[in-house]
């Protein structure tokens, strides 16, 4: 038969485990993002000279920075999701 104690911990540490694994996922597609958006921005900056419209050009740009930062403030809570369930878990395991 099995050890209770173990059942009740591993009902615990599985679910949180999966939530940790979700943000980690989150996290990752995000990372992509950021990658991609810095490139684009920086393609941005360096065409700015050539840009037709000056104007429009440094629109978007601040657009595409302000989606940045809500991206990289979007990542940064993931990584605090992330922080809290291990050191639940770790608090769990030394129980």
């Amino acid at each position: 038969m099995s050890d209770p104690a173990y059942h009740l911990h591993s009902k615990f540490i599985v679910p949180k485990q999966k939530q940790a694994d979700g943000f980690k996922k989150l996290m990752a597609r995000d990372d992509k993002k950021i990658a991609e958006m810095e490139i684009e921005i920086q393609g941005l900056k360096n065409n700015l000279d050539k840009a037709d419209d000056r104007d429009k050009a440094e629109k978007k740009i601040e657009s595409r920075q302000r989606w940045l930062d809500v991206i990289k403030r979007e990542r940064q809570k993931f990584q605090q999701e992330i922080n809290t369930l291990e050191s639940e878990i770790a608090a769990a395991d030394k129980e």
